[in-house]
């Protein structure tokens, strides 16, 4: 059994088309076919179920799969290893977070971890903390810092900080004047949300309902800086970060909460892969960053 038969099937499989597995590889379709087939043939078993133009893997091809992709891992790591044992002075690592994150919470990390690693290479990816849960499973992220709680037995949670929420309306809102409020206050309003499926929305819908609560959602938007525009132009009241608060739109007033609800902030990453040593670093340092003075 040869490294290069593993290599076609794996990404024959992965990608579910040997003319993309052939472009990944840089070689002719032709001779990703050939290495499948002896593949096959070494196996004594038919990996692929092939219907027009569709292909599936079968049962055993299902299982190879499984083993082919933890051989890869594995490789993966050594190849890792041996890039950074020089005490941090290369490397790379991918960084999943959410926009909201990446605005507030971690831009004075990011700073300083380059700071003192300046031949790191960091690549940033922003999307909603389900979609990093998502990556950083199919390893395509190695470390996710992302809303919590996240409940995935693959994968390490970290939690790193706990962060209140507060409510922000127009400056000529009824609600402008005042120092605090209930949610009970803010019934009669409508919201202006971020999208459902965020971790930190689903977090704020508990709260109002804990509260017997219930908001009409006027918009939903993707981020909290275009969401307090809105709020700005008097479309609704919001619910966001009280970190996200302190910039941005004029026109808006925030309110706190006398108890305010909170959102939790952690770092993910898979328990069976290696976590490179520049995202362990970043991580050491983020708990650091964030741990109570």
């Amino acid at each position: 059994m040869e490294f290069d038969q593993l290599k076609a099937f794996y990404w024959v499989a992965k990608l579910q088309s040997f003319t993309h597995a052939a472009r990944k590889l840089f070689v002719s379709q032709p001779a990703i076919s050939l290495q499948v087939k002896a593949l096959e043939k070494e196996l004594a078993e038919k990996l692929f179920e092939r219907v027009g133009r569709r292909i599936s893997l079968t049962n055993a091809g299902q299982i190879v799969f499984r083993k082919t992709e933890e051989v890869f891992l594995k490789v993966d790591e050594i190849r890792s290893v041996m890039s950074e044992l020089s005490q941090l002075e290369r490397g790379r690592f991918t960084l999943g977070t959410s926009d909201t994150t990446s605005l507030y919470f971690i831009p004075e990390l990011i700073k300083e971890f380059l700071r003192a690693h300046p031949n790191i290479e960091l690549q940033i990816v922003n999307r909603i903390s389900q979609e990093i849960v998502r990556r950083v499973l199919d390893c395509e992220v190695d470390l996710g810092i992302v809303s919590l709680p996240v409940e995935e037995a693959r994968l390490t949670v970290a939690p790193l900080i706990k962060h209140p929420l507060a409510c922000v309306v127009a400056s000529d809102h009824p609600l402008a004047g005042r120092k605090v409020v209930r949610p009970p206050d803010l019934a009669p309003h409508g919201m202006v949300a971020l999208e459902r499926s965020s971790t930190t929305q689903k977090r704020i819908d508990r709260f109002l309902a804990d509260h017997g609560v219930t908001l009409r959602t006027v918009i939903e938007l993707g981020s909290f800086e275009t969401i307090k525009k809105f709020v700005a132009i008097g479309l609704g009241i919001a619910i966001i970060p009280e970190r996200a608060t302190r910039s941005g739109a004029d026109g808006i007033r925030t309110v706190h909460f006398a108890k305010p609800p909170h959102i939790e902030l952690g770092a993910v990453y898979r328990k069976d892969r290696f976590l490179p040593h520049p995202a362990r670093a970043f991580l050491e340092l983020a708990e650091a960053h964030f741990s109570p003075r």
